[in-house]
């Protein structure tokens, strides 16, 4: 495994090699016509951006960050939210097929194929920009073992055998920050649960600036029968088994178990400490259905 890792991690700076060079600011952009992207460089950090040129027409607005990679430590996640789906792992450790719902970056999917040699992914996503800039921008090297398809999550991930994934990882969001209705409806969760191994996960990231939040995170928590949340400041990540019920210091015993064995480059064990379980109605009475709001 030293071997795979350490011959991956040279492939991964190869491809970043070009970027090195490049001096800060704009280094890469995609416009079609319906999308407008930009990858920004700032010393060493890497990041994805969507502008919307919209707004009042003549002012353009730039997206907060959607991916973002340090070049000079590539294996180390930045963002909260990135770190938080790794706790996955916790439910299982040796996962065997991944799926990954929103592709972004693809900064997940990298740290999953490089610290699991043997792992298949299957990765979804809407946008062919994204997809290009991820492999050109940020190291991405899509392979046998890391494949991603430009398409609808929703529509993709149907096209699989039922308990097929060990981990499914929800984190579709538009340029804007918005959270698609449809990938958050009763129908769609049953579809993960579906598709999950007996003993698997789903973990989906939101927001809570979302109108619909609340509603979105009861219907989460419905659908499987052990619920837990991760929600630190203005981040939030549910996580979903059928199988799987940790106490407190179970989840944190078992994620520092993990961090010591992968010696991770970014916080793990200290993420551990914001999991809590949480129940349907803690946060709304109302599931959302395809049939109602969102057909």
């Amino acid at each position: 495994m030293k071997n795979w890792n350490s011959e991956n991690l040279i492939k991964i700076r190869k491809a970043l090699l070009w970027v090195y060079a490049k001096k800060e600011g704009i280094i890469a952009n995609h416009s079609d016509g319906v999308e407008n992207l930009m990858v920004i460089k700032d010393k060493n950090i890497i990041s994805l951006h969507f502008m919307d040129t919209t707004v009042f027409l003549l002012k353009s607005k730039v997206s907060d960050s959607m991916s973002s990679i340090d070049i000079s430590q590539p294996l180390n996640l930045l963002g909260k939210y990135a770190q938080v789906m790794m706790l996955s792992l916790v439910f299982k450790p040796q996962p065997k097929n991944l799926y990954m719902l929103g592709f972004g970056g693809g900064r997940v999917p990298m740290i999953f194929h490089h610290y699991f040699p043997k792992l298949l992914i299957e990765a979804s996503e809407v946008s062919e920009g994204v997809i290009q800039l991820a492999e050109i921008c940020f190291g991405v090297v899509p392979d046998e073992r890391m494949k991603i398809s430009l398409q609808d999550g929703r529509k993709h991930l149907a096209t699989f055998p039922q308990k097929h994934f060990d981990i499914i990882l929800l984190d579709s969001f538009s340029g804007i920050g918005e959270h698609p209705n449809h990938l958050s409806t009763q129908e769609f969760y049953q579809l993960c649960q579906s598709r999950l191994t007996d003993d698997g996960v789903a973990v989906t990231n939101l927001v809570d600036n979302n109108p619909y939040f609340k509603q979105k995170v009861a219907t989460f928590c419905a659908t499987f029968k052990f619920t837990y949340q991760y929600k630190y400041k203005k981040t939030y990540l549910f996580f979903g088994s059928d199988v799987n019920n940790f106490n407190q210091d179970e989840f944190k015993l078992k994620a520092k178990k993990i961090a010591t064995q992968y010696e991770f480059e970014f916080p793990y064990t200290e993420n551990s400490d914001y999991i809590t379980a949480c129940y349907a109605e803690d946060f709304s009475a109302q599931i959302l259905l395809d049939k109602s709001l969102f057909a």
